[in-house]
């Protein structure tokens, strides 16, 4: 009978410890929330973290919020002795943590964790308190250890979750069970979230190990999961932990850059360029700027960088560019690369720049015009017009004088064959050499005709 009354004690104490507190100010517009003290329960000597929510329940915004910890026996505030919030918008919640020292010569018992706090609709400073646990039997296993094989998780790929368990009592602990209560996007394999170890000696340490593994998708964050375990002594009592693990899941960045833009690049041109970024990853790319560098082969004309923003995972963002390709006489390359720096930061704050390099296909204007992507038979086009008209009026003259079409289409053809063999033989070396005099002797007769005149 002594032993169930003890029992029943312990689970409820170790109920209350669980149990989530909540004040309310006088005005009703603040709510406090004693979301949690780690680890729980409260050992003498033990330093532990209190995570208090401050929830604005009103319909206006609270601006310079103080809260302070008063601290007394048997607790000492390690830091911050103050927390400041600035401005708490209607419905919104803020966390605050404070780092507490335990006396070492506390009992058991529940002990009281005062504050005070004020803002600036509040005619003064109110004060008011939360309830801690403390506990002397409780201080026998510790976590000594918790660490995930690899240390930063990557998204869709099985890891190890190990976590070491140390007896710092003085007398055996016997059946140890040990129970993480997991979410998305964490999933445990090939075993169930409990695991037990038979019993563990003074001072002996022991690991239970968990596989587990993450959604594909996950971003990149450390998620919290609660961690509880329950043990008994060797006169058979029953004691109850529970804590905070946390693991760090990172998906390594990865994107797509590439050209988008249509309009064929030509050798002595001047052409705007449109780059296209995507995101193929869970992680997000912030803070991001893409700019391109001038090469041998390419100059950019004005403004080579572009502040892109954020870029969330299946997002992309498009910047364009102008870029001056300079002529190319011998030995022109049908592919020049585009030098790009992306500079950017990962879901961790951590600053990355990477150099990417795209291929860039580039005609000759010979080349160009003739895969029909620019007009260059316009000379020809030309030539062809007028030996056309030359033709249709030759022809129609010959049939004036002989009055039969197919002798006059001939005869055509022949004036047409002949005028361009004279127009060749023209630029011979022998005619231009005698140009100049010819152009004299013109110049000599029209002078001589108008002192006649």
């Amino acid at each position: 009978m002594k032993k169930s009354l003890i029992f029943i004690l312990l689970l409820l104490f170790s109920l209350t410890v669980s149990a989530k507190e909540i004040i309310t100010t006088q005005d009703n517009i603040i709510r406090f929330e004693l979301e949690s003290y780690s680890p729980s329960p409260v050992q003498p000597g033990d330093e532990f973290t209190v995570k208090i929510v401050i929830n604005n329940i009103g319909s206006k915004a609270i601006t310079n919020f103080w809260i302070q910890p008063a601290g007394g026996f048997p607790f000492t505030i390690q830091e911050p002795k103050i927390q400041t919030i600035f401005r708490l918008e209607p419905q919104e919640k803020k966390e605050v943590f404070f780092k507490v020292a335990t006396n070492p010569a506390a009992v058991s018992g529940q002990r009281q964790f005062s504050f005070s706090y004020f803002y600036d609709s509040l005619p003064s400073i109110f004060s008011n308190a939360f309830t801690i646990n403390v506990e002397t039997a409780g201080k026998t296993i510790d976590f000594d250890k918790i660490k995930t094989t690899p240390e930063r998780i990557i998204p869709g790929q099985p890891a190890t979750l190990s976590i070491t368990l140390k007896n710092s009592a003085k007398a055996a602990l016997n059946d140890i069970r040990m129970k993480i209560n997991t979410s998305a996007p964490l999933s445990i394999i090939g075993s169930t979230n409990e695991k037990r170890i038979t019993n563990l000696l003074p001072g002996q340490e022991k690991t239970i190990t968990f596989e587990i593994i993450t959604a594909s998708d996950a971003a990149s964050k450390a998620y919290q999961f609660p961690l509880e375990i329950e043990y008994f002594d060797d006169t058979g009592e029953k004691f109850t932990r529970s804590n905070i693990i946390s693991i760090i899941v990172e998906a390594k960045t990865e994107y797509i850059l590439s050209l988008e833009s249509n309009t064929p690049l030509i050798y002595g041109s001047r052409q705007p360029i449109t780059l296209s970024l995507s995101n193929v990853a869970p992680s997000n790319l912030r803070f991001l700027t893409l700019e391109v560098k001038d090469t041998e082969g390419i100059q950019v004309i004005a403004n080579p960088s572009r502040y892109l923003g954020n870029l969330e995972p299946d997002d992309f963002e498009t910047a364009e560019f102008e870029i001056f390709i300079p002529s190319c006489t011998f030995n022109c390359k049908e592919e020049i690369m585009l030098e790009t720096l992306l500079t950017f930061k990962d879901d961790f704050n951590n600053e990355i720049k990477e150099i990417k390099q795209i291929p860039l296909k580039v005609y000759t204007k010979r080349q160009a015009q003739e895969v029909g992507l620019i007009d260059g038979g316009n000379i020809l086009k030309y030539l062809i017009i007028v030996l056309l008209i030359f033709f249709v009026i030759q022809s129609i003259k010959f049939y004036r004088k002989e009055k039969n079409l197919g002798q006059s289409l001939k005869f055509a053809g022949i004036s047409i064959i002949v005028g361009m063999f004279t127009l060749l033989g023209f630029f011979r070396w022998q005619n231009l050499r005698l140009l100049p005099r010819k152009v004299k002797l013109l110049w000599l007769k029209a002078s001589h005709d108008k002192r006649l005149r």
